[in-house]
């Protein structure tokens, strides 16, 4: 009876032994694997996100373009104000500047 027991217990410590033999291999190659899709997951990333950039400075780009263009033509505008205020009043304001001069001349004398 005895005799039975210890072989029954050697054979399950048999099993046991390759059962765990097995799973020590499988958690090596569950590492490698781990390894693998982590490397694989950062490449997808690193794309994804050049990806990304490359779409938002083209978005920044085309944003930035509109925005020169609706400046521009506010600075064209103000400037040709500004050019038709000198240009209507020019005249006047040299007069004032060389009347004032003259005056001042003729104060100093």
């Amino acid at each position: 009876m005895q005799d039975s027991i210890t072989k029954e217990v050697i054979a399950l410590d048999k099993k046991l032994r390759e059962k765990i033999e097995l799973l020590e291999l499988e958690k090596q190659h569950l590492d490698q694997t781990i390894e693998k899709e982590t490397k694989k997951l950062i490449e997808n990333f690193q794309i994804e996100l050049k990806k990304l950039i490359e779409e938002t400075n083209k978005k920044n780009q085309v944003f930035f373009k509109e925005k020169e263009q609706i400046v521009k033509q506010d600075f064209e505008s103000r400037l040709a104000s500004i050019k038709k205020q000198f240009d209507t009043n020019k005249d006047a304001w040299l007069e004032g500047i060389f009347n004032a001069c003259i005056a001042f001349e003729e104060d100093t004398n």
